[in-house]
């Protein structure tokens, strides 16, 4: 089943940058990454892979980002 032709993936979507971003994507094109705050899902509030497979046009946003509080220096 197709939801939608078109789909955005956004990774980093809980980020500030992201938050925004997907404020202004119609929801039935969004899918995100879930992590921390949780505030826009597709279908689930977990990311399903299989999900990918239901759009033909599919564009990818990376904007998420990995670092560490720790302040220690190795």
């Amino acid at each position: 089943m197709i939801f939608s032709k078109k789909g955005i993936l956004v990774t980093g979507s809980s980020g500030f940058i992201g938050s925004k971003l997907i404020e202004n994507i119609p929801y039935d094109s969004l899918i995100t990454c879930p992590r921390g705050k949780r505030k826009y899902f597709y279908k689930n509030d977990y990311f399903d892979k299989n999900i990918l497979s239901e759009f033909e046009d599919l564009r990818v946003v990376h904007l998420a980002t990995f670092f560490s509080r720790n302040e220690k220096i190795k």
